[in-house]
């Protein structure tokens, strides 16, 4: 027997599709509850309709949002018919609905308040697979199938070579996307950071839309190293955090004692000693940064009450072997110089030669580093005088500038009296 509909479809029509047609189309019965039946009554409602077969039996098709197939269920609707259960609803359990992923079988299937079901999905490849769900007991002249589709996705994988560089006022973060989106595109990332190596965190941003972020102070504090990690998200979530890497404000530290103290004995003929100083300096700068030497303010001399020696007249380039009454300092290797240094105590004649200190207006750069140095960089600075018989005994002294200076620009750290 073949039943004829016509209409709206909205799945109501039987005819397999949600389709509207304005010819009669035969009701889907092949492969359906309804194949080979005779009917003696039907009835087609707004949205769903029904038919009585000559053996006593109703079976419906269309929507059944609001229970309308009598089956004790409130789940979905049905483009080709399906047999009304006329026994008692409590028939249909969790045990009697099953559930299939590309024909992967879910777990833990559970009907919810006969209004939805829930279950655990089985493992599968990121993608859009069908979702095949059967309301039933087991009994096929019983059984209802919905199909549909469901997307497999994950979060993203960890971000990769996350980079910290140092700024001013702040700390710049860079990072590559992950190697895996998980399926879907990255929506954003969430960057955190620790003050104490991890033990907990503080968000700087979880609304990144790009691969780098800047924190600005007073965010972080110059004064205080830092740990950062990134975490990428899309849409089921956020995903695994980077491995963490330490940042700190940029900085720039000199430690260096600006006083010059020599002891002079004269004899006959020149007598000549010096001493050493150790200035310490370091930055997380990667430009690195130049030490640099002067006078402090525009007297050269050394002084001893009303006794002074003279600077020599050696310079940077063009340092010269200290004779008469004279004072000065070098730096092994850097301008002309040379290698080596040593202490020297009432020797006739110095091993070394010697550059007089400059003014403050135009000093040396006795070092020059194009890299950061996070640990202490040491130089050597020797300081010498000369004197003649004439020359009044004792200690005589003066005070110089060091200058730490950032190769980037736009700061320097002074250790002065």
């Amino acid at each position: 027997m073949v039943i004829f509909i016509l209409g709206v479809g909205m799945v109501k029509s039987g005819h397999g599709t949600n389709m509207d047609f304005n010819v009669p189309l035969p009701v889907k019965t092949e492969g359906t509850p309804m194949a080979d039946k005779t009917f003696s009554q039907i009835c087609s409602g707004d949205i769903h309709s029904l038919a009585l077969s000559m053996d006593g039996k109703v079976y419906a098709w269309g929507n059944n949002l609001y229970g309308q197939f009598g089956n004790g269920m409130n789940v979905g609707s049905f483009s080709t018919p399906v047999l009304v259960k006329t026994e008692s609803p409590s028939t249909f359990t969790s045990s009697n609905v099953k559930a299939t992923f590309d024909n992967l079988s879910a777990t833990d299937v559970t009907l919810v308040d006969r209004t939805k079901i829930t279950a655990k999905t089985p493992a599968h490849n990121v993608g859009l697979v069908d979702v095949s769900v059967d309301l039933g007991d087991g009994d096929d002249i019983y059984k209802a199938t919905k199909v549909s589709s469901y997307t497999y996705a994950k979060v993203p994988s960890k971000p990769i070579n996350l980079i910290i560089t140092p700024l001013e006022n702040g700390i710049q973060t860079n990072w590559d996307q992950p190697l895996d989106d998980g399926g879907n595109p990255i929506t954003g990332y969430t960057l955190e950071y620790s003050e104490d190596n991890g033990l907990t965190w503080q968000t700087a941003s979880q609304t990144i839309i790009g691969t780098n972020y800047a924190v600005s102070t007073p965010t972080v504090d110059p004064a205080k190293k830092y740990v950062f990690r990134v975490a990428a998200s899309n849409i089921v979530g956020r995903g695994p955090y980077s491995d963490t890497v330490e940042g700190q404000v940029r900085y720039i530290t000199l430690d260096a004692p600006n006083s010059v103290d020599i002891d002079v004995t004269p004899a006959n003929g020149a007598r000549m000693s010096s001493n050493l100083t150790q200035v310490n300096t370091k930055t997380n700068s990667p430009s690195g940064h130049k030490l640099a030497l002067s006078m402090d303010g525009t007297e050269q001399k050394l002084l001893n009450g009303s006794h002074f020696i003279s600077p020599t007249s050696g310079t940077f380039a063009s340092p010269i072997i200290l004779n008469g009454s004279s004072w000065g300092y070098r730096v092994a290797s850097v301008g002309g110089f040379g290698s080596g240094g040593s202490v020297e105590l009432n020797v006739v004649t110095s091993a070394h030669k010697w550059a007089g200190v400059p003014v403050k207006a135009t000093p040396h750069v006795i070092k020059t580093k194009n890299t950061a140095n996070t640990t202490l960089e040491q130089t050597t600075v020797y300081y010498g005088a000369s004197v003649d018989a004439d020359q009044r005994s004792g200690s005589y002294k003066a005070t110089v500038l060091y200058t730490a200076i950032n190769n980037q620009g736009g700061w320097r750290l002074i250790c002065e009296s």
